[in-house]
């Protein structure tokens, strides 16, 4: 009885997996990274964060190939400190 479990389990592990267990991950995401000085104080670098996150905002208009306005931006999460 042992002996079929494990050739059960071998016989499992040797069957091919295919990618729909896996889905492509397309994801229209990026990461920003501000990195400053050690010992930089807080305030200071969420200053900073901010600043970037106008620039993102600013960046964020624009139009379709149709001439319609759009915003690429649709949400942002910015965490300021490392812990």
């Amino acid at each position: 009885m042992l002996v079929g479990s494990f050739g059960s389990l071998a016989l499992v592990l040797m069957l091919p997996v295919g990618n729909e267990f896996f889905p492509q991950d397309i994801r229209d995401q990026f990461t920003v990274d501000v990195w400053l000085p050690e010992g930089t104080a807080i305030a200071q670098t969420e200053a900073a964060a901010r600043q970037v996150e106008d620039i993102l905002r600013a960046l964020s208009p624009a139009t379709d190939q149709d001439g319609a306005p759009v915003e690429r931006l649709r949400a942002m999460c910015t965490v300021v400190g490392k812990g």
